[in-house]
């Protein structure tokens, strides 16, 4: 079937970027400790997300094409919340990461986040694990982590919401980020690869779904992977 065929495709790229990313951030470790103890000087945004690219990541990386934060024609991406809407890292609306393009085919993009004194919080990953190829939308084919100083353990990416988050249903019932079709607009799906994830890189079947919402059987029709 389609369906079961888009979903293996997801789940296969997903946990397949995300362990080449682990890798990546792995050697980076070795090379430099922890990334508690990483020096990212402060500076603009758009730099200093390439400073830390660039010494950090993209050695342990094959790079296809290299972006940077050009809105050209052949490097303008855009990716969508479940609801349609444009989803902009930053509260402001503000488009400042940098775009890699793997070898893999699938794309990468790093931006920053600072503490209110300027000095860096954490650095943010969004992964696309089939590139350029539709739908790119949040818990589908667009999928973010994070690592970075505020975190307990600097060593590892971490899915958005993961932060006591271990109840699937907190991942699914509510309004900001849920995992549902019916989500706050600028933000539904972020919380659906903290669900994958734990659902041991599986996407949960919409029985499963139903079940995580706490058998609410009016999450059928919020089920986000419809294909």
């Amino acid at each position: 079937m389609i369906a079961n065929y888009k979903k293996t495709e997801i789940e296969t790229g997903l946990k397949k970027t995300y362990a080449t990313l682990s890798n990546a951030l792995n050697m980076a470790i070795k090379d430099y400790g922890g990334t508690n103890t990483w020096n990212i000087p402060v500076s603009d945004k758009i730099t200093m997300g390439k400073d830390f690219a660039e010494k950090y990541f993209i050695p342990y990386l094959k790079i296809a094409k290299e972006c940077g934060d050009s809105q050209s024609s052949d490097c303008k991406y855009d990716f969508f919340t479940l609801k349609g809407k444009v989803y902009y890292p930053m509260e402001n609306g503000e488009d400042y990461y940098n775009r890699y393009y793997l070898a893999d085919g699938s794309a990468i993009m790093l931006f920053p986040t600072l503490n209110e004194d300027g000095t860096l919080k954490q650095i943010i990953v969004a992964v696309d694990a089939n590139g350029w190829k539709k739908p790119n939308k949040l818990g589908i084919d667009v999928h973010i982590f994070m690592i970075g100083t505020e975190l307990n353990d600097a060593k590892k990416f971490y899915s958005w919401n993961f932060t006591g988050y271990k109840d699937p249903q907190k991942n699914i019932v509510g309004s900001y980020g849920v995992c549902n079709t019916q989500g706050a607009e600028n933000s539904s799906g972020l919380f659906c690869t903290n669900l994958i994830r734990r659902n041991g890189w599986k996407i949960p079947s919409i029985d499963e779904y139903v079940k995580m919402a706490g058998g609410d059987n009016s999450y059928r029709e919020k089920y986000p992977w419809k294909f």
